[in-house]
């Protein structure tokens, strides 16, 4: 298995052979799926023509609520004898029907949306361009569905004209009025629909003057303040089978992603997702002859024509698309927990990985115990800081407190704290991926150490940044190597047997620029390997590919700008160290009003492992190298076609790959000796991230007392996934600003959270998915950590005054606190104060995985399923 069991709130993906699968942004999922068996079934049906609803038995919305929510689609498009009334919508949509598998406790995550009934399937003109019988959809916030102004609710309309997006579905299907203007005239011909935010703003068009051109003056539809190509999850394109349905994932945005839309926020706790099916007639109103232009643009078909191919922004008031809408209502959970006003807050800090199980055990807490506890992530060097100098009370993390590993903290501290530690959860960081064809699903993939290297250091050509656009590119790198364009052109990659594909060039999607625990784990994952290590040296693979000579290291002759240390135990970060830039100086400033791309535009950060999963499933590489006119600036070009290759593939971790139903890749467990091209594959044994396997580190994990040195990876179990971590809550017994009260509740909240919540499930206060429970040996430890914590060390601490010298001499881990069993294998005793790798427990690993949003030292968790609190 390559995926770890799918959440309540989605559904299994499947090979869906001779369907069109890859739309826009949509991923397609078995049809006609609701609930899985044994959990709750909050889907709910509609019927186009009739109105007629069926709703699961844990909907929180009724049945009438729905029927209220659509409009009278057989009194705007019949005669009321089952006969069309002229626009042609009746005979297009009279059989169609719309079913959403999840509708209730909703966060960011993916559901399942299946659209059928189109009378054929979608047919398309040459080059791939659609004619008609394909869906829309968005997300909307709007309280009233059936008013007037509801549209203006709808997430819909961030991809540009320059993306090339109409070369699909026509010039006016995305736009809410941004059109070109003769240089002659000052204000648009086309009147703006603006998007209205839940907040109250309203966007604005406004004019982007250019110079030179005969297009040198466009309006600007003013929704990038709201939402962009990159942040919206609106789906452009859904087409329709031979049998005329659509089936695909819809990814779902809370309050705390989209704040715009306000969804399980107080301002606009139910949302909608809004279906718009596209079929063969115009849009164009009876009394609107005179807007077709807007409404359809092809020949200027009128009222009750065919069309040629659908155009048309589906938002667009003065057009009829909207009006065929069906709308279905999307409740989210509430963004912060449902304590009483008033209660008292415990704040923790640290990781990203373990915010699913912490907002899942927060909800119970705060029922049984009257506290709201709640979670802001950083790195694990700056939680770490704040711990040791009680900026924290709680920090959670994978690796221990010492003096390489505290951030700007003074070492000295280390002397009088009192550090315990509770393991709390076992979970893992994964290659997360999507892969589609135009006639199936992928979800196996393998990947080497060396690979992953070669990703993490654009030695690809696809890698280095380049212009679209008919741009040059200043670039020493390319110049100087001889490698594969891109991944899918290494005779590597062909031969672990990975399916081949042709129209894309992957990149890996990576979180940044800060660092990150997780990120030291796998360089260190990646230098414990004799062919990743080699390759970082410099020396070429079996096919004679080489790196990117900007991160070779820098005693090396043939390194580019002092090259870079890639072996330093300090490395945390994903860095984009090439320093080409496109176009060139002079094209820029004379062509691109001087604008350039350097490796960071070209492949951004995302700034959260959530957000480096949404991004996978929306397949936005956020390659920002087409030329946009009408916003005067390089920006991404439009996602792939519906009947092309869909490929995008980052980092995530195992929760955020469950709730967002992504596939894992299976990674090699690292080998002694170099591999050649016939033994690259059978020298290897490869590990996909499971339940199974996640335990099956934690099973073999071993216990240094002192805190261990470099973990050597060759020992793991053979059926241990390589990189699966332990989190653990770490607090400063010595802390004299932790007072009882604050004891007692922290001690309850690791009491439940190594008990009650190790019950795998998905309801409030349990272990959601991507996680695997505390063994026998963690909850012993994470229950004598939540009696040691309520009291305070024999003696006071003593406080180091600022600037005086003290050893760095971090405690040993209660022996309690360790889980037992053997396997691991430790290259060195070294003492606590230097040790770099894990705690105790930390599944074998030498480090932990540690991620979130650096410096949000006092901000409250963003970019989850459920909001954190605080």
């Amino acid at each position: 298995m390559t995926r770890l069991r799918v959440s309540r709130r989605v559904t299994a993906l499947a090979v869906i052979a001779g369907s069109v699968l890859g739309p826009f942004y949509g991923v397609s999922v078995v049809p006609g799926a609701v609930a899985a068996t044994g959990e709750a079934d909050s889907s709910i049906t509609v019927a186009w023509a009739s109105g007629e609803v069926a709703v699961g038995s844990a909907a929180t919305a009724t049945a009438a609520e729905v029927r209220a929510a659509q409009p009278n689609h057989a009194a705007l498009t019949s005669d009321g004898n089952a006969a069309d009334a002229g626009s042609g919508h009746w005979d297009d949509f009279r059989d169609l029907s719309v079913s959403v598998d999840t509708t209730t406790g909703l966060g960011d995550q993916s559901i399942s949306v299946t659209v059928s009934g189109f009378s054929s399937g979608t047919d398309y003109l040459g080059g791939g361009s659609a004619i008609g019988n394909y869906v829309q959809a968005m997300q909307c916030w709007g309280a009233d569905p059936n008013a007037a102004d509801f549209w203006e609710t709808c997430q819909f309309g961030s991809l540009s004209r320059a993306t090339n997006v109409q070369n699909v579905i026509g010039q006016y299907s995305k736009t809410r009025g941004q059109a070109d203007i003769p240089d002659a005239v000052t204000e648009s011909t086309f009147t703006p629909y603006p998007f209205r935010a839940v907040t109250g703003q309203v966007s604005a068009p406004a004019l982007n003057v250019q110079p030179g051109g005969s297009h040198a003056t466009v309006s600007t539809d003013g929704l990038e303040p709201f939402f962009t190509s990159s942040s919206s999850n609106e789906l452009v394109f859904q087409p329709a089978d031979a049998e005329g349905r659509a089936v695909f994932g819809f990814a779902t945005q809370s309050a705390v992603t989209q704040p715009y839309l306000g969804c399980g926020d107080a301002a606009g706790e139910r949302c909608w997702l809004v279906i718009v099916p596209r079929g063969q007639h115009s849009g164009v109103r009876p009394e609107s002859a005179e807007i077709t232009e807007i409404c359809d643009t092809d020949n200027g078909h009128v009222f009750g024509q065919k069309t040629s191919r659908q155009e048309g922004s589906p938002v667009a008031p003065d057009c009829s698309f909207f009006d065929d809408r069906i709308v279905i209502p999307l409740d989210f959970d509430a963004t912060r927990p449902a304590c009483a006003a008033g209660a008292r807050e415990r704040r923790a800090a640290g990781s990203e990985f373990i915010a699913d199980a912490y907002s899942s055990w927060q909800q119970a807490l705060c029922a049984d115990t009257g506290t709201a506890y709640s979670l802001n992530t950083n790195s694990g060097n700056l939680t770490r800081e704040q711990l040791l100098t009680g900026q924290a009370k709680l920090a959670i993390v994978s690796r221990r407190l010492a003096s390489g590993t505290i951030g700007a903290a003074d070492p000295g501290l280390l002397t009088d704290a009192d550090i315990v530690y509770a393991p709390l959860a076992n979970t893992g960081l994964v290659f997360a991926f999507t892969f589609t064809t135009p006639t199936r699903i992928h979800d196996e993939l393998k990947l080497t150490p060396r690979l992953i290297a070669k990703l993490l250091t654009q030695s690809y050509e696809a890698d280095i940044p380049f212009a679209g656009s008919g741009a040059g590119a200043a670039s020493v790198s390319r110049d100087k190597l001889d490698n594969p364009p891109s991944l899918q052109q290494d005779p590597e990659w062909a031969a672990l047997k990975n399916p081949g594909f042709n129209q894309v060039s992957p990149q890996l999607i990576v979180v940044g620029p800060q660092g990150d625990d997780a990120i030291a784990l796998l360089w260190e994952y990646l230098r414990s390997d004799a062919d990743a290590r080699a390759f970082l040296n410099g020396e070429p693979d079996p096919w004679g590919m080489r790196i990117n000579p900007y991160y070779l290291p820098s005693a090396n002759p043939d390194a580019l700008d002092g090259g870079f240390d890639l072996f330093a135990d300090s490395l945390d970060t994903f860095p984009k160290a090439d320093r080409s830039v496109a176009p060139e100086a002079a094209e820029a400033e004379s062509a691109f009003l001087g604008q350039t791309i350097d490796s960071t535009s070209f492949s951004p950060y995302s700034g959260s492992f959530e957000a480096n999963a949404s991004r996978v499933v929306r397949v936005d590489a956020g390659q920002a190298n087409q030329w946009d006119r009408d916003r005067g600036r390089w920006s991404a070009p439009s996602p792939p076609l519906a009947n092309s290759e869909r490929f995008a593939m980052g980092v995530a971790t195992a929760p955020d790959a469950a709730d967002y139903n992504l596939a894992s890749a299976s990674i090699a467990l690292p080998v002694a000796q170099i591999t050649d091209a016939g033994t690259v594959l059978e020298a290897r044994t490869f590990i996909a991230p499971s339940d199974e396997t996640l335990a099956a580190a934690v099973a073999g994990a071993g216990y240094d007392p002192v805190g261990g040195g470099a973990t050597d990876f060759s020992a793991l179990p053979g059926d241990a996934y390589p990189l699966t971590l332990t989190l653990y809550a770490a607090a400063n017994r010595a802390d004299t600003g932790l007072d009882d009260a604050a004891r007692a509740d922290y001690s309850a909240l690791l009491t439940y959270a190594g008990g009650a919540g190790q019950e795998r499930g998905e309801r409030p206060g349990q272990l959601p998915e991507g996680y695997v429970p505390l063994t026998d040996a963690q909850r012993v430890a994470t229950a004598d950590a939540a009696a040691r914590i309520l009291t305070r060390p024999p003696q006071e601490p003593v406080e180091v005054p600022p600037g005086a010298a003290a050893a760095a001499v971090a405690p040993p881990m209660s022996a309690s606190a360790a889980p037992t069993g053997g396997g691991q294998v430790t290259a060195t005793a070294a003492t606590a104060s230097e040790a770099t790798g894990a705690f105790a427990g930390s599944i074998a690993l030498g480090g932990g995985l540690v991620a979130g949003l650096a410096g949000l030292a006092s901000s409250p968790f963003l970019l989850r399923r459920r909001a954190l609190g605080g």
